[in-house]
């Protein structure tokens, strides 16, 4: 909206604040997506190995079911700490854009 209310009001530096904060969200999305896609994986993997783990008949597929579910409950830890890399970049780059548009009105 702010893109559009600037365009109507024919205030170009405005607008372009307000398209670098939506090229900025846009990044951040494009960005983040790809981690969450591995995260909700590695989770729908975590959860199909407790499965496994709690039905097997033997001690030895109990064990490699845990195994199993033990290296996608590490990956999604990976990728949750990449999420907070992500989001934490994007702040400050948000932070800088807001910084920058006080400097220059």
């Amino acid at each position: 909206m702010e893109v559009s209310d600037a365009k109507a009001a024919g205030d170009d530096d405005r607008c372009a604040y307000a398209q670098s904060m939506v090229d900025c969200f846009t990044d951040q999305l494009n960005e983040s997506n790809p981690i969450l896609t591995a995260i909700s994986d590695a989770m729908t993997e975590e959860g199909h190995c407790r499965d496994k783990m709690e039905s097997a008949c033997t001690e030895e597929d109990a064990a490699l079911w845990h195994s199993r579910m033990e290296k996608a409950a590490a990956a999604k830890q990976v990728g949750n700490e990449k999420l907070m890399e992500c989001s934490s970049k994007y702040k400050n780059l948000m932070k800088a854009t807001r910084e920058l548009w006080q400097v220059a009105s």
